[in-house]
């Protein structure tokens, strides 16, 4: 028998993870390959760094090629545009059909600016991150001298990040951060929550929370005010691959690939999904970075133990202990299940952090 054909789609954290193992691990029965749009993945954790001028855009790159030829795999970028999981293929954006006895889906997730479409070319979506750092590039460079008005939709970590990010490095933007109903930093201990705000308003961040429609022209708030912007940059929620829908993987209500507790596709377990791509059955795993660097040796491991006729491992759902939150450099918030506390060292506890995953990556 020939060796079975794994491919490993997408080029973000999970399948570092998964070059990693192969390394050490490789299987005599797989050729892999590696398919990712572009030649190397852009560490979310340092965007807001380098958003606020601390970081080079070189310093969050790790280039994939070289990853892949460590782990005895073939890097082939590409776009892919289609799956039929059936069939076992995938379409790519040149016209080639790629086959696959294994396949891994870990293409992240776009963002979802249905709610916003009004604002037109007004949208800024954070990912895919190198579309954002161009447009974003753009937009400092042209910026008027009056100041930008700018607009950051989404309370999360990231929307709160990104607005504490470009107030430093723009101090004469006026900036907007729109949390919508859930409010600011959801899901958060409610001690960080007050942290994040103080910090927020010391940056002259204005804080909306609630109903606000995009129109035109901007925001328009519940009592009528109508806040005029230049740009708004969209931090909320996922948006599944549009090529997922015609799949025939089994999806869940908001268009993600459903799976088991070991990754498996509910619907066609020789495929695994995770990141932002996947619906895992348990709401302990969220979609973040975090989450998709603790996958990754689980797909690493199961990928194999498929290949040998093994039986795969399931995940174990886990949260983090500590949560590290930038409010600028040189400072740090940091929370647990019940807590938070912020100071100077947590922003040298992040950066060492955040440079040594890079460095991990790139030192082959």
């Amino acid at each position: 028998m020939g060796k079975k054909r794994v491919v490993l789609a997408g080029g973000g954290h999970v399948h570092l993870a998964v070059l990693e193992t192969l390394a050490r691990e490789a299987s005599p029965l797989a050729d892999v390959v590696l398919v990712s749009d572009g030649p190397s993945l852009i560490y979310s954790g340092m965007l807001p760094g380098h958003v606020a001028g601390h970081y080079p855009r070189g310093a969050l790159e790790i280039a994939l090629a070289p990853l892949a030829a460590r782990a005895g795999a073939t890097f082939l970028q590409n776009r892919i545009v289609g799956l039929d999981a059936g069939g076992r293929t995938l379409m790519l954006a040149s016209g080639a059909v790629m086959p696959f006895d294994l396949l891994s889906l870990a293409v992240g997730s776009g963002i979802n600016v249905s709610q916003l479409s009004s604002l037109g070319q007004k949208i800024l979506p954070v990912r895919p991150i190198p579309d954002f750092l161009a447009r974003w590039q753009g937009i400092r460079e042209h910026r008027p001298a009056g100041g930008l008005r700018l607009g950051f939709a989404g309370g999360g970590a990231g929307g709160v990040e990104l607005a504490l990010a470009t107030a430093h490095a723009l101090p004469e933007a006026a900036i907007w951060l729109f949390t919508g109903q859930s409010g600011l930093l959801a899901g958060h201990p409610p001690s960080l929550r007050r942290r994040a705000m103080q910090h927020l308003l010391a940056r002259r961040i204005a804080i909306i929370r609630g109903i606000a429609m995009a129109e035109p022209a901007g925001f328009r708030l519940a009592d009528g005010q109508v806040i005029a912007l230049d740009h708004v940059i969209a931090a909320t929620g996922a948006a599944p691959p549009s090529w997922l829908s015609g799949s025939g993987l089994r999806l869940d209500p908001d268009g993600f690939a459903a799976v088991d507790k070991c990754f498996r596709c509910q619907s066609h377990p020789d495929i695994l999904a995770s990141g932002d791509v996947a619906a895992f059955p348990d709401d302990r795993v969220t979609r973040s970075g975090l989450h998709a660097v603790r996958a990754g040796p689980i797909i690493a491991h199961n990928l194999l133990a498929m290949l040998s006729g093994n039986q795969p491992r399931a995940h174990r759902p886990w949260k983090p202990p500590l949560y590290l939150l930038a409010t600028k450099p040189g400072h740090a918030l940091a929370s647990g299940r019940r807590w938070s506390i912020e100071g100077d060292w947590l922003w040298t506890l992040k950066d060492r952090i955040d440079r040594a995953y890079v460095a991990r990556h790139t030192h082959v």
